[in-house]
């Protein structure tokens, strides 16, 4: 006999989608999803202020593309011929959002640059933290090709353990 393809609620709706988190759900791969997904949030607790200004650099970012359109449709009736009166209007946004763009861009640049630095040095201080805390004992079970690959991989933060939801 063939299994059904719709499962529980899913039978009224019959959707291929969710069928698939029915399926994640039932496996435990989403609920290893949500683990993972709630520690990449209490880590980031630590650097929300960075967080809130990438995110409101990416505002300013979008908010000038959207300047620049606006320009753009300025530009595209004055070739037309309909609104000759805004040149002056164009010229100046141009000028005024190419000055904006390249001071945005030059010290926007230098305050990531910056906060990589930070972050990056943050958390290679905190592995190391963990590395000399390790247990070492347990770890020289571990061949050393295995431990020098990890140790000299990207300095990236280490998943959670499934039996405490903190990082190992």
């Amino acid at each position: 006999m063939e299994e059904p393809k719709y499962t529980g609620l899913n039978r009224f709706f019959q959707s291929d989608a969710i069928q698939a988190i029915i399926k994640h759900m039932t496996d435990g791969t989403l609920s290893e999803f949500i683990g993972d997904w709630k520690w990449i949030f209490s880590f980031t607790k630590k650097y929300r202020w960075i967080v809130i200004f990438y995110t409101v650099m990416g505002i300013v970012g979008s908010t000038l593309s959207l300047g620049s359109s606006y320009v753009g449709r300025i530009l595209i009736n004055i070739v037309v011929g309909q609104e000759r009166e805004q040149l002056w209007v164009l010229i100046c946004a141009m000028l005024g959002m190419t000055l904006f763009s390249l001071a945005l861009s030059s010290v926007s640049s230098r305050i990531f640059t910056r906060i990589s630095i930070y972050v990056n040095n943050d958390i290679q201080g905190e592995i190391f933290d963990r590395i000399m805390d390790a247990r070492w004992a347990e770890l020289s079970a571990i061949p050393a090709a295995i431990c020098s690959t990890a140790l000299t991989a990207t300095w990236a933060p280490l998943p959670p353990t499934p039996s405490t939801g903190s990082p190992t």
